[in-house]
């Protein structure tokens, strides 16, 4: 009777030790964002990467990232500036009074909550070129856009559009960054003015 135990024991204790260190018990693992998909930035070192930034920053609807494409120092003349469409907009135009770094992301935090766009909806910005003339310190960019928002707001469209005069600037860490975007329509369809002034 005591070799059969013994004998059961020592074929039962290796496979014990086999289970536990195949479960990886012990293994860190790097934490996910809430949509289960990593942060995504480039490092602005053209213009052109802060605009792409800016559409990774909506895909994620990630506030924070959209924001570091914007010129931040609001004790300067280099800080961050929204001009808008007012033939555009049908709102009261006080709205955009010193519109700047700090409006930007009041507006980007409401229109990336849960509340305007639940967790699982889309959010697309699309840049289209028209004209982006190289700079060494400054670069000033006519650019296209299609902005596409899957919100439950029935008073809303999903879709806006228009065209946007793009002013970038080097910080003091010498990336990229929008000082002022100069808003303009582009056809029937609302465009950035409309949509700030919605939220």
């Amino acid at each position: 009777m005591k070799t059969y135990f013994h004998k059961k024991y020592l074929i039962i204790i290796p496979l014990i030790g086999l289970i536990f260190f195949s479960c990886d018990l012990f293994t860190t693992r790097e934490p996910e964002s809430p949509s289960g998909i990593s942060d995504v930035w480039t490092p602005p070192v053209n213009p052109q990467e802060v605009l792409r930034n800016i559409s990774d920053a909506f895909e994620q609807k990630n506030g924070v990232l959209y924001m570091k494409s914007f010129a931040q120092d609001i004790k300067s003349d280099s800080a961050f500036i929204f001009i808008p469409d007012y033939a555009a907009s049908v709102y009261d135009t006080n709205i955009f009074t010193g519109w700047d770094y700090n409006s930007e992301e009041s507006f980007i935090f409401k229109l990336f909550s849960p509340s305007f766009l639940p967790d699982d909806s889309a959010a697309t910005i699309q840049f289209i070129p028209e004209s982006e003339p190289p700079g060494e310190l400054s670069a000033v960019f006519h650019e296209s856009y299609i902005i596409t928002l899957h919100h439950i707001h029935q008073n809303l469209p999903i879709s806006f559009s228009g065209r946007a005069e793009i002013q970038f600037i080097r910080d003091y860490t010498g990336s990229w960054v929008i000082n002022r975007w100069i808003d303009e329509n582009s056809g029937s369809q609302p465009n950035m003015t409309i949509l700030k002034a919605s939220l």
